[in-house]
């Protein structure tokens, strides 16, 4: 879900935070990869894998080391979120159903005109996949494939135990990376330095989100920062405040700094199921994770050769030969050959 509204209102109001950025001034840098994002962007365009491939490609093409992380379970906080997806789905699901026997209805009428046939026909395909767009299904066999793939390149993947934004803080704090990627902004929420968004691996240009000038354009401070997201609604009270939208909610927190010097004035009234000091908590939290920069480096000796000389299942060969500027280049190279 992310913070409702607050992408929009962030491009009005953080002119210098949001700037275009290249790969080609992140090389050598650590790149953290949100991939569950990815997971269903490339399973909706087919062979996920593949596409997985070409993703590690690019990025080590401009000496860029990868970080994959994978989504653990859902912790209960995120029940909501998690009950709304799976409403949305179960509807989506039936109306696909609906609309493939509208479908069939259609293809076996002989009275409806060709012409008319034919636009209705491309309607619903067109419905049709809007709705499965939005219902994809992750084949856990293929992530396990590429789970082995990224293991046995020592490429280095860590599985949160829960959602990959809420460990993102410490990743960072740690400096174990340098930026991440995803589409998510509760990322910032959670303290994330830089965000990469509308990655495409075919393009050297994204959207770079600097949180340090974001918040000094706000004229916030973190705390505000996140205080603001809770208003708005995010995956922990995805409906946030009622009728409290970014423009609303910005004004108020400047005024007052937070929801609880917000509520002492009575500026607005919050529901009972409203636990905004934990929500609050959740989002300061950093997670332990006992990992050193030395686990995230490519190490040219703990490349498994003999995995890929055994496995004809994915065309590897480009994304090796896109290697010959990274630190393991050759002894890659060579055992291919």
């Amino acid at each position: 879900m992310g913070i409702k509204g607050l992408n929009k209102f962030l491009e009005k109001k953080c002119k210098n935070g949001i700037k275009k950025e290249k790969f080609n001034n992140l090389k050598g840098k650590y790149i953290g990869i949100d991939t569950s994002i990815f997971l269903y962007k490339y399973t909706y365009m087919g062979n996920m894998v593949q596409h997985f491939l070409k993703q590690i490609e690019h990025l080590l093409s401009f000496d860029i080391t990868p970080v994959y992380l994978f989504d653990g379970k859902p912790t209960e906080d995120k029940s909501l979120t998690m009950n709304k997806r799976k409403e949305t789905t179960k509807t989506n699901d039936e109306k696909i159903l609906l609309l493939k026997e509208e479908l069939i209805k259609v293809e076996k009428n002989d009275e409806i005109p060709e012409e008319e046939m034919i636009v209705l026909v491309n309607n619903l395909n067109i419905e049709i996949k809007k709705k499965e767009k939005n219902n994809i299904r992750i084949n856990r066999e293929e992530v396990q494939k590429f789970k082995e793939i990224l293991k046995n390149l020592d490429i280095f993947y860590y599985e949160c135990q829960g959602e990959t934004d809420s460990f993102i803080k410490s990743f960072f704090s740690n400096k174990l990376i340098d930026y991440v990627i995803t589409e998510d902004l509760d990322f910032l929420t959670h303290g994330c330095n830089y965000v990469i968004s509308k990655y495409n691996y075919n393009s050297n240009v994204f959207n770079l989100y600097d949180f340090s000038i974001i918040l000094k354009e706000l004229e916030f401070e973190y705390e505000s920062f996140i205080n603001f997201c809770v208003i708005l609604g995010c995956d922990y009270y995805p409906k946030g405040i009622k009728n409290i939208g970014p423009v609303n909610g910005y004004k108020l927190i400047k005024k007052h700094l937070n929801i609880e010097n917000i509520l002492c004035n009575n500026d607005i009234n919050i529901e009972e199921d409203f636990n905004y000091k934990h929500i609050l908590s959740l989002f300061r939290d950093e997670k332990e994770i006992d990992i050193c920069k030395s686990n995230l480096e490519i190490n040219k000796k703990k490349i498994n050769h003999k995995y890929f000389k055994n496995n004809f299942s994915y065309n590897i060969k480009n994304l090796m030969l896109k290697m010959k500027k990274f630190k393991c280049q050759q002894n890659i190279l060579n055992f291919l050959k």
